[in-house]
């Protein structure tokens, strides 16, 4: 959902606090608990966290506060986005499917069978990975880490 709200919000990343933390799978080499603030070039900030020790499973949900409005998004019961306090107009996905994870496959068989253009380009998606690595840069120095952007130089 990273790469979603950075893409709504439309400016770019600029700095990072996170922490991570093993509570209950201490056996493996990943956290199952990490969350973090990430500071937008225009000021806005994000918040975001993962726990994969919540019980019961926890609803993805994506809230968005704006001087005009709220924009709710929900993944439980069903996908869901709600607004309050403006009017948007709703499109349609470009790929057909019940489930999010099935349009997207629709649209990476496209992409790769039918030579159709990708939705998410490699540069759209390096900001996300540029704010991943500096929240993890962040939970190891316990600082707030600047967000070095990734260019498309090098990347086959």
């Amino acid at each position: 959902m990273l790469d979603v709200v950075l893409w709504a919000l439309g400016s770019q990343p600029a700095f990072a606090n996170g922490q991570i933390a093993q509570r209950i799978f201490t056996d493996v080499e990943v956290e199952d608990l990490a969350m973090g603030t990430i500071e937008m070039s225009d000021g806005a900030l994000v918040q975001i966290c993962t726990a994969m020790i919540a019980k019961p499973e926890q609803a993805i949900r994506v809230e968005v506060y704006g001087q005009e409005g709220t924009a709710v998004y929900q993944d439980k019961p069903f996908p869901s986005v709600r607004f309050h306090g403006l009017r948007v107009q709703k499109q349609r996905p470009p790929h057909g499917g019940v489930h999010a994870l099935q349009r997207s496959l629709e649209g990476f068989r496209a992409w790769v069978l039918d030579q159709q253009p990708y939705l998410t380009s490699a540069s759209q998606a390096l900001p996300v990975l540029a704010v991943v690595e500096a929240l993890y840069q962040s939970a190891q120095t316990g600082c707030k880490e600047c967000v070095q952007p990734y260019t498309l130089e090098g990347i086959q």
